[in-house]
């Protein structure tokens, strides 16, 4: 009948409040509180009338639907909020009733709005605490270590829902935590709304979804699913000690990137750099950033590649410039500079190539000056006329002359000497001094 009989056994008196205090059980399935009358029978009748319940959940035989609180949700680490990067989502919630799964039925958390997460759909791994709680399955087997391996997910990528079924009671006030990997889309987005539900197909409390919010106190990178535009080289300047023809020339670069370059393998490429004589093979990497690659660098001259892969544990710092320096040969011939040469790196976190900036005051690497006498001078010994004269040439190149090259130096516009044309004109070196070998000239 769900009625409390009270039999007086006594007698009570007109006007005096009277206090009685029961236990029940509460139903097993959420509701609103009951209209409750009260009246009384026997020799003196009182008419039935409502009772005046209280409020809210000290209503009688309220009973509030099973919540989900303390919820978070966020990134495990700074620094991966990058298209294609891979890092693990952390969930956080505690139940505020007992969440008791059935053999044969399914009782799960299930995560919705998790959009720019790349997984394949399916079974995923996940890890828990209390441990071993979540599995796969949406009907429990506790016989079946297959179809309810311990710390598994189903993921659907088309719906973006990751569904965490119960392997175990969690008890009310148990603080649980998830942890399982994503890797990000491929394109930016502001952190997505995550929604949290209880789904079962038996008798029993259910949750709707309900808003999952960012772990308090946060930086930016750290909150779920956000993912920040491709990144950069802040600082990506690159210049070249000298535009001689043939001449050793210091390439210098000044890189910062907007997330640090780390991982297996992971290095940066250099690419452009055409027409240097320096012949495909490795190179001496040097400068104070040195320290953080290996100590060459891979070099194609065809395609003036350099390819330069960061020593074991080390990794290009986001949060300061690193200088490196390198050495080519400049081409023969004189030329302009590069259009432009490019910069890309690889790791854990790519960055797409990019146009290398200039130093103030630079140019792109490779240019080489047309050829000039940085010092022509030319004096005599005498002016008398008919007189034996001596005439003294001094002069500099800013180039290697040689046999090889089939080099000539000829000073023009002696007019007036009365000497005949001739092979062999006599010639003193005053300097420099030459040792033992062949003329030079």
């Amino acid at each position: 009948l769900q009625q409390l009989a009270l039999t007086v056994t006594s007698q009570t008196v007109a006007g005096q409040i009277y206090t009685v205090r029961f236990v029940v059980m509460n139903p097993s399935v959420a509701q609103t509180s009951p209209a409750l009358t009260i009246e009384a029978g026997g020799g003196v009748a009182i008419q039935k009338s409502l009772v005046l319940r209280a409020g809210g959940s000290s209503a009688p035989l309220q009973v509030d639907g099973p919540r989900l609180v303390a919820l978070s949700i966020r990134r495990s680490n700074s620094g991966k909020a990058y298209p294609g990067a891979q890092d693990s989502l952390i969930f956080t919630f505690t139940p505020t009733a007992n969440l008791v799964p059935q053999v044969g039925k399914r009782l799960s958390v299930v995560l919705s709005g998790l959009v720019g997460m790349v997984q394949t759909g399916g079974v995923v791994s996940v890890t828990s605490t209390p441990p071993d709680i979540f599995t796969a399955c949406d009907a429990l087997n506790v016989s079946s270590s297959v179809l309810c391996l311990a710390n598994t997910g189903r993921w659907d990528p088309l719906a973006a829902t990751l569904s965490l079924s119960l392997r175990f009671t969690v008890s009310m006030g148990t603080a649980v935590t998830v942890n399982f990997t994503s890797s990000n889309a491929a394109v930016g987005q502001d952190a997505p709304l995550v929604r949290v539900e209880l789904l079962r197909n038996f008798a029993g409390f259910s949750m709707p979804p309900t808003p999952v919010p960012a772990a308090a106190f946060i930086p930016a990178d750290q909150q779920a699913l956000r993912i920040f535009g491709s990144p950069v080289f802040s600082t990506k300047t690159i210049t070249q000690s000298t535009s001689r023809a043939g001449a050793t020339n210091t390439i210098t670069l000044v890189l910062q990137p907007s997330v640090a370059v780390s991982g297996s393998g992971a290095g940066v490429t250099v690419s452009g750099l055409v027409g240097s004589s320096t012949a495909s093979g490795v190179v001496r990497v040097y400068d104070a950033g040195s320290v953080l690659f290996a100590s060459t660098g891979a070099w194609d001259r065809v395609t003036g590649t350099l390819v330069l892969l960061l020593a074991t544990g080390q990794s290009l710092p986001s949060d300061s410039p690193t200088m490196v320096k390198f050495d080519v040969t400049n081409p023969l011939e004189p030329r302009p500079s590069l259009d432009q040469v490019l910069i890309s790196a690889n790791g854990a976190v790519a960055i797409a190539a990019a146009a290398m900036d200039v130093a103030n005051g630079g140019t792109l690497p490779l240019k080489v000056d047309s050829l000039s006498f940085s010092v022509a001078a030319i004096g005599q010994s005498s002016a008398v006329p008919q007189g034996l004269n001596t005439l003294t040439v001094t002069f500099q190149t800013d180039a290697v002359l040689s046999r090889a090259r089939s080099s000539v130096v000829t000073v023009q516009g002696l007019v007036g000497a009365g000497t005949a044309d001739r092979l062999g004109l006599p010639l003193k070196m005053l300097s420099p001094t030459l040792g033992p070998g062949p003329p030079l000239f």
